[in-house]
């Protein structure tokens, strides 16, 4: 993507993205690894300014929400959005889905400023009328975070969810990548599991996910993966001056 034409000569002006990471570690590290592979630039000054405020010691979204526990992590993001907001983010990612769930919590002034990788997903399946598999970790399916999107409807009929047994396999794959490089078997189990729905794609709930898709796209494989990082990188400056 080349440099608007209406950005002065620090190449994004005012525009600043800041990033919610660390959960885990290298899904936000290959987050920002993509944003600036997708928007190469002809010197680095006219590249996107970001802020990743990377914490891993966020507590486990997951075994919050499966507690019915905050945990404290309200709170917790509600001090990582105003840290960014302070250093001059004026649009927030945040590097984990689950963590999407804590939002309402969050007062209106910084939550409004959250890109919603709800609504990314969303807008990706509805756009492409195709089926998709649900890959997100326990705690989004229970909490139902993208069931509870008021586009719900839109998407219903094109979303397949895995079984007890198949999204107890998914959490644990997520948490190895959280861990380590991916592996081809992380690869052939997503496979494995398309081909047990029948579909060709899988929805990518989880910014591990992320992760798997870079892979992918190191190396093509038999499935692709909706990945809602990728699309913010691929169209970071519409959503980065986009009017909240």
């Amino acid at each position: 993507m080349g440099v608007g034409g209406d950005r002065h000569s620090g190449g994004w002006g005012s525009g600043m993205l800041g990033i919610v990471g660390g959960m885990g570690p290298l899904a936000s590290a290959q987050f920002i690894l993509t944003l600036y592979e997708q928007n190469p630039c002809a010197v680095e000054q006219e590249a996107p300014p970001c802020v990743l405020y990377s914490d891993p010691a966020f507590p486990d979204r997951s075994e919050a929400i499966l507690s019915d526990c905050d945990s404290g992590i309200s709170a917790r993001l509600t001090h990582a959005l105003q840290n960014l907001r302070s250093i001059g983010a004026t649009k927030f990612v945040l590097c984990c889905v689950t963590l999407h769930h804590f939002l309402p919590q969050v007062p209106w002034e910084l939550r409004s400023s959250v890109i919603s990788l709800v609504d990314l997903m969303v807008d990706a399946i509805a756009r492409s009328g195709e089926p998709h598999l649900l890959i997100c970790t326990k705690g989004t399916r229970r909490s139902q975070i993208l069931q509870r999107s008021p586009r719900w409807s839109e998407i219903e009929e094109l979303v397949r969810l895995p079984s007890a047994d198949e999204q107890e396999a998914v959490h644990e794959l997520i948490y190895r990548v959280k861990a380590r490089p991916v592996e081809n078997s992380d690869l052939l189990l997503l496979d494995e599991l398309r081909r047990r729905h029948d579909v060709e794609a899988l929805l990518g709930a989880c910014t591990e996910t992320h992760l798997l898709h870079a892979a992918l796209r190191r190396r093509p494989w038999r499935f692709r993966i909706e990945d809602p990082l990728f699309r913010i990188a691929e169209d970071l400056e519409k959503i980065l001056y986009s009017v909240s």
